[in-house]
């Protein structure tokens, strides 16, 4: 499958995922006018996504603002993921946050609360 690439902008984030180099990763501040509309395509890559079997996928998080639309969205994100692992893709998040920033650690934690998938969380 070919990759998905979303370049950063002032109010939204890049999202790469890129299966060949296994690199799955959404970064930046996210606040988009609509983030529904702005994260539609990442939903959609995901769900047509078929790993290789026994192929460990790793998801890393580095978002430095999320506005709660977005984070909405991100569950979403999340939840198509879990849908992955339980095609059988093997999938963990990597929740990553800078070392004073509670708040994005804590959107994490409530995330993963919601979800069945495996979060590390780390500092960037």
């Amino acid at each position: 499958m070919s990759k998905f690439l979303v370049t950063e902008s002032k109010n939204s984030p890049r999202i790469c995922f890129d299966p060949g180099n296994n690199h799955f990763e959404i970064s930046g501040r996210s606040y988009p006018e609509n983030a529904e509309r702005f994260y539609e395509g990442a939903l959609e890559w995901i769900d047509g996504y078929s790993p290789e079997d026994d192929k460990k996928i790793e998801v890393n998080f580095m978002l430095q603002y999320v506005s709660s639309s977005s984070v909405i969205c991100v569950l979403q994100i999340l939840k198509s993921f879990e849908d992955l692992k339980e095609r059988g893709g093997a999938v963990s998040i990597h929740w990553k946050h800078q070392s004073d920033d509670e708040d994005i650690l804590a959107t994490g934690e409530d995330l993963a609360s919601l979800t069945s998938l495996e979060f590390e969380y780390s500092t960037f």
